[in-house]
């Protein structure tokens, strides 16, 4: 049976936290296998060289958001800060609150965004704002990380509770069911 996606207007709001974090102050923190673990205000990435991508959203829930226009600050650039030690492989991003968490390769980190805006608005809470982890369009939505505040270095591939729970923890959309007509990486 071949599975489809339903493209959808709107960002859906799903999310598997018991709650929405609400803390005074947010700050992303780059440790584990670096050589200088930092940590970054809400502040200090707002005032990044920021940047914009053009991506679907996927969701394993059956929808896909074509066109997301997503702003923020390069993964590349928070962990060049950092500089990952050469047996540091992989990413965990972890989210505020109750624990949520996502490995991702840090190649795939690299080329994803710490995103503060969704199509010229601030990031609702409800969708990861503050700030989010948006992945590469070529990973289901579960990989991006709502309401980030670390992303530790490690040397393997560590899922979060999630990522273990949908039978494909590395998070890749098959290619057939990425086109939606819409611009996937821009």
């Amino acid at each position: 049976m071949k599975r489809e996606q339903r493209p959808t207007a709107t960002l859906p709001v799903l999310h598997l936290e018991a709650s929405i974090p609400r803390p005074s102050r947010w700050d992303l923190t780059i440790d584990g296998l670096v050589s200088h673990p930092v940590s970054f205000t809400l502040d200090d990435l707002l005032a990044a060289a920021q940047g914009e991508r053009t991506w679907d959203l996927h969701c394993v829930w059956g929808w896909s958001r074509p066109s997301c226009r997503w702003r923020g600050v390069a993964v590349e650039t928070v962990l060049a800060r950092a500089r990952p030690l050469p047996e540091g492989r992989y990413g965990v991003v972890l989210a505020s609150g109750d624990g949520y968490a996502s490995c991702l390769s840090l190649d795939e980190l690299r080329s994803s965004l710490i995103a503060f805006e969704l199509d010229g608005r601030p990031l609702a809470r409800a969708h990861g704002g503050p700030m989010r982890l948006v992945p590469p369009p070529a990973k289901w939505a579960y990989k991006g990380v709502k309401w980030v505040t670390r992303i530790a270095v490690v040397e393997r591939f560590t899922p979060g509770p999630w990522e273990t729970l949908v039978g494909n923890p590395r998070g890749d959309v098959p290619p057939d069911l990425m086109d939606l007509g819409g611009v996937h990486g821009r």
